[in-house]
């Protein structure tokens, strides 16, 4: 049957969109045009559609190593933590990063000032303009752009700060799998950790750590990721 509109988002069954089918068929088989009414409709339903596919991220999208970042504060920065949590749903850039040069440490920001405005009612047409500024970040390599933000730390929190988020010893968690296949989870969000120094730079990656803690709370190596994730968004989150 003929489709008015079809894209991959409609394609999954999580996803508010729908298809639309402004067809009709008779006992023969033949093909009209439904009532004026009803194309109305339609149409109204596919300006939602574009609106919402818009912010949508398809499932299998794909997480990118920020290459351009890891480089910059490989030559700039005595050593440096790179946290993104993300998911499948939204795998794009949402970095907090802490660095240290000598005694100093600093503290940035690198995500979309757009996202938190998906499903607002705003007025004005900025929902529009704010969908089209959320897509432009999407198709940016992560850089120091204008998304690359410094964070503001007391300069005596500074040093505190760093110790806490090292306590954990991150810099010594080694990337596992789920050995024993005690926690299966769907479309849970996953923990990467960049750690980059002037020689070398690596990256771990957990998958729902936080639930899977629960049915396995003696894996050392995801306990160090938890602590670390939890020490890193008390500084930014102000918790």
């Amino acid at each position: 049957m003929p489709k008015l509109f079809s894209s991959n988002c409609c394609q999954n069954t999580h996803h508010p969109c729908v298809q639309l089918n402004i067809y009709k068929y008779n006992w023969q088989g033949k093909m009209s045009i439904k009532s004026p009414s009803k194309i109305l409709l339609a149409m109204r339903h596919l300006t939602t559609i574009l609106l919402c596919c818009l912010f949508y991220t398809p499932g299998r999208a794909q997480h990118h190593k920020p290459d351009r970042l890891l480089q910059f504060f490989q030559a700039n920065f005595d050593s440096t933590i790179i946290y993104h949590a993300w998911s499948s749903w939204y795998p794009h850039p949402n970095y907090y990063i802490v660095a240290k040069q000598g005694s100093q440490s600093y503290y940035f920001t690198y995500k979309s000032p757009y996202r938190e405005s998906k499903g607002a009612h705003i007025p004005g047409g900025l929902i529009r303009k704010f969908s089209s500024e959320e897509t432009a970040f999407q198709h940016a390599k992560p850089d120091t752009n204008r998304y690359f933000l410094p964070f503001p730390i007391a300069r005596q929190q500074s040093a505190v700060s760093w110790q806490q988020i090292n306590s954990s010893a991150i810099w010594q968690a080694q990337e596992i799998i789920n050995p024993k296949n005690t926690c299966m989870i769907d479309d849970a969000s996953r923990d990467t950790f960049y750690l980059i120094t002037r020689k070398n730079s690596r990256a771990i990656s957990y998958y729902a750590a936080e639930e899977c803690e629960q049915e396995d709370p003696t894996n050392l190596q995801r306990r160090r990721v938890i602590q670390t994730k939890r020490a890193i968004l008390a500084v930014f989150n102000g918790k």
